[in-house]
């Protein structure tokens, strides 16, 4: 399966670059990695981290053959541990290469969370407008729903409302 968002696609390419069984980060860490801020809600929900195919972040690290085993919110720190079903479908293929190099943000930068909203309960910023769009296509895609054959069906229900 392949990771089609933006926002943690480069998560998605660290995990895949492992060669380990298990990696235990900082949320800091995983801000580095992805060279942005989590969401406010990734520091205070232990539900942020669930091993769910229809948010963004859960999309990324579930293609990319990993699962969140462990979350641990007084210390902020998060164990992926690679999924064995997963593992064994990818096989052979060639490994993808390790993820570029990002600059270290300070935490401070988590604190600068002020042009976010929330789309379904979740905080979504507005630094990454196709985040949104890529936790839909998401969502949709792991129903087995073509985005654009959605998009038009919703066209004439919105119009029907809409004098």
């Amino acid at each position: 399966m392949e990771y089609k968002g933006r926002k943690y696609r480069n998560l998605y390419v660290h995990l895949r670059s492992l060669s380990s069984q298990e990696w235990k980060a900082s949320f800091a860490d995983v801000e580095v990695i992805i060279d942005d801020n989590l969401p406010a809600s990734a520091w205070d929900y232990q539900a942020w981290w669930a091993n769910d195919a229809t948010h963004s972040q859960g999309a990324a690290w579930l293609a990319a053959g990993w699962e969140t085993a462990q979350v641990d919110m007084g210390a902020e720190t998060v164990l992926f541990r690679r999924n064995a079903l997963a593992a064994s479908r990818r096989g052979n293929r060639d490994p993808i290469p390790p993820a570029r190099a990002t600059r270290p943000k300070p935490n401070a930068l988590r604190e600068s969370r002020q042009d976010t909203h929330t789309m379904n309960g979740e905080l979504v910023s507005h630094d990454d407008p196709l985040d949104a769009l890529d936790q839909l296509q998401t969502a949709l895609a792991t129903r087995g729903v073509d985005l654009a054959a959605w998009a038009r069906n919703v066209q004439p229900e919105r119009c029907a409302i809409d004098p």
